[in-house]
């Protein structure tokens, strides 16, 4: 039976609660991870619309964006919106889990989400907040086996270079063995020395995940006791942070994209700056890019597509010479939601647990949902 422990861990092989800012509030926020978890609702946030949504759908989890506790609070008064929706959520049994700044952080996540949206392909961090560091793992298997192994490993993240998966080295040699007393050997005899064909398979694996791959690749090897290695290496090879980066193959006239913007996202988006003008670098920043239009000046980016900017960021920003782009805080964070569904609905299927993923519709009425199941 699936838990709710089950599909954190799934969230946070993803985007890790340590990359959250120090001011944010991550997490399990109402529930207990060792629950049973039939069905998720993913949100942007767990407003009373949202919660009625879980309740209607029998959902055992939320997983929302924005935190529901965040601001210190004096009562739990039912006769309050937070406390309602808490008392609703406590009394169903449905456990709350966060995915706020460290899903804007995580490879993938929020900007690049919206980047998605757009059809902007390719594209680099604008605010690196870290780098994730790999390993190279080296497996010795009997000749045959090599192919069952790289799929296992790749389809489980290991061999990612840039946009290329499952990438790995192999090379033959000779491996030897003498099974002992006790032994089930899968090719020789007790007592005696074996001499078997094998393969040498290097592929990289990040280091978080390294724990986890090295079981992956115990599960489908053919012997008892696998043979491995773990190489550091020192050059790191993806940066997460904040924000995204495009540059666009040619120079886009600024108008008509702002009409296939508005078809996107709605009729609610404000342009600062002069739809005349060309675009060839943009930026990218999911929410408030209060933290990101400063970084888009410095990488030379013609435009910034965000959620909002203050009034004065607005006026600094276009003084120097910065087109700004505003969708909606909300509108502009909704792309990121089927990402995290497809996410949790994938793990959990590869773990063979049976449990229903509702997304949030990328409409924009508030309170519309559908299956995405």
């Amino acid at each position: 039976m699936a838990r709710v422990a089950d599909a954190m861990a799934i969230l946070e092989e993803w985007a890790w609660p340590s990359w959250a800012l120090s001011w944010d509030r991550v997490g399990l926020q109402l529930g207990d991870p060792s629950q049973p978890l039939t069905r998720i609702l993913v949100a942007l946030e767990a407003t009373e619309g949202a919660v009625e949504e879980a309740l209607a759908f029998g959902a055992s989890l939320m997983v929302v964006h924005h935190p529901l506790f965040f601001r210190p609070f004096n009562s739990l008064s039912p006769a309050r919106p937070l406390g309602r929706k808490i008392t609703r959520l406590l009394q169903s049994g449905i456990a709350l889990y966060v995915a706020h700044t460290n899903l804007d952080a995580a490879p993938q996540g929020v900007s690049w989400a919206l980047a998605q949206k757009l059809g902007l392909e390719g594209g680099e961090v604008l605010v690196p907040h870290g780098e994730e560091t790999f390993l190279k793992l080296v497996v010795y298997v009997p000749r045959g086996y090599e192919d069952v192994l790289l799929k296992a490993l790749g389809d489980e993240g290991a061999g990612v270079i840039g946009r290329y998966s499952h990438c790995s080295f192999q090379a033959p040699g000779h491996g030897t063995f003498l099974p002992m007393e006790g032994t089930r050997p899968f090719l020789g005899e007790v007592g005696k020395l074996e001499r078997a064909d094998e393969i040498r398979l290097e592929t990289i694996v990040p280091v978080r995940d390294a724990r986890r791959l090295v079981e992956v690749a115990r599960k489908v090897h053919p012997y008892e006791e696998m043979a491995y290695d773990l190489y550091p290496l020192v050059e790191p090879r993806r940066v997460h942070g904040f924000g995204w980066l495009v540059d666009l193959e040619e120079p886009r006239p600024l108008g008509p994209w702002l009409e296939e913007m508005a078809t996107l996202f709605g009729p609610g988006i404000r342009l600062f700056g002069d739809p005349q003008r060309k675009v060839k670098r943009v930026a990218l920043w999911g929410g408030a890019a209060s933290d990101g239009w400063p970084a888009a000046v410095e990488k030379g980016a013609d435009l910034l597509i965000c959620g909002e900017l203050s009034y004065h960021h607005r006026v600094e920003a276009r003084e120097e010479g910065l087109m700004v782009v505003e969708l909606g805080h909300r509108e502009s964070e909704l792309p990121i939601l089927p990402y995290v569904a497809d996410r949790l609905r994938e793990g959990l299927k590869d773990q063979g647990l049976a449990v229903r993923v509702f997304s949030e519709r990328e409409g924009f009425a508030w309170g519309a949902w559908a299956s995405t199941q």
